[in-house]
């Protein structure tokens, strides 16, 4: 592995709280998915898999009987069914310890367990849950979890299949019929994702959080999506790009960004295309990463499965608990509906200040473009006429207010146009990766981009000529020379 200079982590956790679903009635249901006695309680589990366009998906079902608030059915992207079969046995005895059920629990699963299961499970944590001939035993971290829940309760494994005789999946079915279940999605690496939702109407809520190894080259980030409808992958694609925003902000030769999203390795090593050449979705927020990516900044991807002895997946994880119920923001479009009133400094209570001002004019109007500095104590009057567009002039008048180490400027202008994008637009450009509101890049996006690191440094109160007074026209003289003066 290339070393670097930085690293950054980010995890995308969403919850869905429990909610009534109304279904059509399962005309395929059986009878015989959870029972359970006065001493002995029963709950019936099942895992399967599938392939999608976007890679393999698996999904669980826990049915602990009619009517039960604890019945799931879950969604987890990039495992096998073998592993999906066992994060189920694992979710229903978590359930289990959580209730405090004092019974015997008996767990049928279509997880072909051996006879004795638990005592194998006890061999199998004997040796490190390696073979007998060394390397690690598949799913052993599964494999581990469950020993560790099960050992000290009076339990049970039976093998049950959950698709006979080519009938549908009676775990499934029967928590479909019965209509009051919960729904999950985990991420590929086993961390549970919460989508909060509310009933009927499909709405959820998602999170996402970044955490820098060494925070001398970035700030933790925890932040409530957005974007709608709220999605995992939206949430882990968002996790990423503001992550390298603040690589690239900061300047940063080299950064490695390890993510708990499978799925986005894989289409980022496609180019962002399905197999059959189709773009795949959500490509606007492909498109914004691309641009971060080139930028300047090396960037590495590295896929990793979140460690719970990892003070930074620990805090990812504690970051987006924390964020998924924070006001949303980055949402507002109230910055296009700003009236260039409200953008506009008082010219009274400037007057007396020693504040530099500098006057920036349009082309195409009686006077010409260009902009004209006043005289100061430090400087004298200075004019400067180019054949440029009038954003060309306002870089060129915050690298001069830079260089002479200017905190505050003036900028006295013809041009409402000229205020309103650097006050109400730049900030939306920046936001949306330097893209307009239909997901292109917008025109001169390098140019803004130096106005937007300059205005950080330089605070600017804006005037406008409307219309021009005297002191104005007595400054666009200074730009009727042929000669360009400074």
């Amino acid at each position: 592995m290339i070393k670097t200079n930085s690293a950054l982590r980010s995890l995308l956790r969403f919850h869905r709280s429990a909610y009534l679903v109304l279904l059509p009635q399962c005309p395929y249901s059986q009878s015989t998915a959870s029972q359970s006695n006065d001493n002995v309680r029963e709950v019936c589990t099942t895992g399967y898999s599938f392939m999608t366009a976007a890679g393999r998906v698996s999904k669980y079902g826990i049915y602990w009987g009619r009517d039960d608030p604890n019945n799931i059915i879950c969604e987890v992207p990039g495992v096998t069914h073998v592993a999906a079969m066992l994060m189920a046995m694992i979710e229903a005895v978590r359930i289990a310890k959580e209730n405090n059920c004092d019974d015997k629990l008996v767990v049928y699963t279509d997880f072909n367990c051996p006879a004795g299961f638990r005592s194998k499970l006890k061999t199998y944590a004997s040796r490190d849950f390696h073979s007998y001939r060394g390397p690690q035993m598949k799913n052993a971290a599964l494999l581990k979890e469950l020993h560790e829940l099960s050992k000290d309760m009076n339990i049970s494994f039976k093998y049950r299949p959950a698709v006979k005789d080519k009938k549908p999946n009676y775990v499934i079915a029967n928590i479909l019929e019965d209509g009051t279940f919960r729904l999950k999605s985990l991420s590929s690496e086993g961390f549970i994702c919460m989508l909060r939702g509310l009933p009927l109407i499909g709405f959820t809520a998602a999170s996402f959080a970044a955490v820098w190894a060494d925070k001398r080259h970035g700030s933790d980030i925890m932040q409530r999506l957005a974007m709608v409808p709220a999605t995992l992958f939206r949430a882990q694609l968002s996790a990423i790009e503001h992550s390298l925003k603040q690589a690239v902000e900061n300047n940063l030769p080299r950064v490695v960004v390890i993510t708990d999203s499978h799925t986005f390795i894989s289409i980022w090593k496609k180019g962002w295309l399905k197999a059959n050449g189709s773009p795949a979705s959500n490509k606007f927020l492909y498109d914004r990463i691309r641009d971060l990516v080139h930028a300047g900044t090396e960037v590495r991807f590295r896929y990793e499965t979140p460690q719970a002895d990892s003070a930074e997946w620990s805090s990812a994880i504690d970051k987006c608990f924390e964020s998924i119920d924070l006001p949303m923001i980055g949402k507002d479009r109230s910055e296009y509906d700003r009236n260039i009133s409200e953008l506009l400094v008082d010219e009274k209570s400037l007057e007396g200040s020693c504040t530099q001002k500098v006057r920036i004019f349009k082309r195409g109007t009686d006077f010409h473009g260009g902009f004209v500095w006043e005289a100061s104590d430090s400087s004298p009057e200075s004019a400067v006429r180019e054949d440029k567009k009038i954003y060309h002039y306002l870089l060129d008048v915050l690298e001069k207010a830079s260089y002479l180490g200017l905190r505050d400027l003036i900028i006295r202008t013809d041009s409402a146009r000229l205020v309103l994008s650097a006050e109400n637009w730049l900030p939306i450009w920046h936001r949306n990766g330097w893209r307009n509101s239909l997901h292109k890049p917008i025109a001169n996006a390098e140019l803004w981009k130096k106005i937007w690191s300059l205005k950080k440094t330089v605070k600017v109160y804006w005037e406008l000529m409307d219309p021009p007074d005297s002191s104005d026209e007595e400054a666009a003289k200074q730009l009727t020379a042929k000669q360009r003066r400074t």
